[in-house]
Parts: structure tokens; C-alpha cells; sequence
């Protein structure tokens, strides 16, 4: 016996094929391989569901989620039972205009099981949720040339949420012979505490935890020469002082 393909299955019907498939209702699976638009609308699903598979970054619903959906469906349950019976295309477009409730529908399911991915995923557009920097800068410092020297850089030293303090040394260019390397002392360069090699134009450098910054407050760059001696060579090409930012 030949399923009755003029009455085509429902929203609902569809939705339960998409998601579970062959252990669906034997009589609804019947109707489905004779009605090629209940065909097209089950493969329609199936892509959503597809997409709901795929793991995203899993964000909070919003408050107003479940509303939403609830509203939905109440309207298309609302729209079906005052609409008169239609056929072929007509028919087709309702199903069209009302297969939002059954997606809403498949959205609740997969929140209840645990991907709460794609009835959230528009969240990250939200205009008001702009990332924020896990940095802080806390000082900046002008390098200016020392010695009749024609370079120039900036530093700028930056706190991260636990704490830490890093120091980001740009220079105008790096020394032709030996390495530059750079240091925290004190207003007379007396006391120096070196931070490192500037190895680029770029470089960043921690800053050692418990450092008083009040008593070493300038920022210095020398000119160092690979000669095992791991003191200031004396020859600063840059220096600046660190000038607070507040934070």
C-alpha cells in the first residue's frame, strides 16, 4: 500500500526524522520515501543539526532565550490551527514559514543536552561584549640618545591580571657589532638590574617580581660585547624614565 503523499507531515514529524532517523515513526519514514517535499524538508534539517554538531566556543544563553522560543512556537501552533489546509507550493511555503519553531525546537533540545553552541552563537556580535585586554600599561618611558648616538626607541612597561610585570623595548635599530641590553637603575647608575638582550626591534622582558620601581626608575639600553662579563659595559645608548600611568 502506497503512503498518502497529499497530506504531508508535520513540523514536528520532520524535525523527529532529522534527529533521529531510521527509529523514527515507521508510517511517518513510509510517507517520507514517496513525498519529495517532506524529503527536501527533512535534508533542510539534517544541515542545521549538522551545524549544531560542529564544536564551538560554548557561551551563556541569554536571559530572554527560552521566551523567545516559547513565544515562537505559540505563534506557529497559533498560525496552523486558524490556517486553511493547503496543497503543493502553498502548502510547501507554510512549511517553510513555520519550520523556524521546529529549528527553535531543535535549539532547546541540544541546549538541554549540553551544546549550548548555535542558539547562542549570535552573542558574539553583540556590539557591547568588545574584548577587553588581559594587560594593563602601568608606565611608558621616552629612550632618548645617549652619547651623540642617533638611535631612539620607547618603552613600555604592562601588568597581566595576576600580577606580573613585563617591559617592551622598541628601538630604532639594533647594534652592528656585540647585542644591546637592557636594564632598570636607579637616577645615578649606581644600582642596575639587568632584564635581557633586546634580540629585535621588539622585545619584550619580565620584569623581576618584588622589584621596586620608585628606586629603579630609568630604563636603560647599552651597548654590550660577548665578552663574558656580565656587567654594564658603560657605554648606555638609550635612556629614559619611566613615567607612571596610574594604574
Amino acid at each position: 500500500m502506497m503512503a498518502d503523499s497529499s497530506h504531508h507531515l508535520t513540523d514536528q514529524q520532520l524535525a523527529e526524522i532529522a534527529v533521529e532517523g531510521s527509529t523514527a515513526d515507521p508510517r511517518d519514514m513510509e510517507h517520507l520515501a514517496e513525498c519529495a517535499p517532506c524529503r527536501a524538508g527533512v535534508a533542510d534539517l539534517r544541515r542545521v543539526t549538522g551545524l549544531l554538531s560542529e564544536p564551538v566556543e560554548i557561551l551563556a544563553p541569554p536571559d530572554s532565550l527560552w521566551s523567545r522560543v516559547e513565544d515562537s512556537m505559540r505563534e506557529s501552533t497559533a498560525e496552523r490551527a486558524s490556517a486553511p489546509r493547503a496543497n503543493g507550493r502553498h502548502a510547501a511555503r507554510r512549511r517553510k514559514a513555520t519550520w523556524g519553531a521546529a529549528l527553535a525546537g531543535l535549539a532547546v533540545g541540544t541546549l538541554l543536552g549540553g551544546a549550548a553552541v548555535t542558539a547562542t552563537s549570535n552573542l558574539r556580535d553583540t556590539p557591547d561584549q568588545a574584548p577587553t585586554s588581559s594587560l594593563v600599561t602601568v608606565g611608558t618611558a621616552d629612550l632618548e640618545p645617549i652619547g651623540g648616538t642617533t638611535l631612539h626607541g620607547e618603552a613600555v612597561m604592562e601588568r597581566d591580571q595576576e600580577g606580573n610585570l613585563t617591559l617592551n623595548v622598541d628601538v630604532s635599530e639594533l647594534a652592528d657589532d656585540g647585542y644591546l641590553e637592557v636594564w632598570l637603575r636607579d637616577e645615578n647608575a649606581t644600582r642596575l638590574v639587568s632584564l635581557g638582550a633586546v634580540t629585535s626591534r621588539s622585545t619584550t622582558v619580565d620584569v623581576p617580581e618584588g622589584l621596586d620601581l620608585d628606586e629603579f626608575p630609568v630604563v636603560d639600553v647599552s651597548h654590550e660585547h660577548f665578552d663574558g662579563d656580565p656587567t654594564h659595559s658603560s657605554e648606555t645608548l638609550l635612556a629614559g624614565t619611566m613615567e607612571s600611568k596610574g594604574a
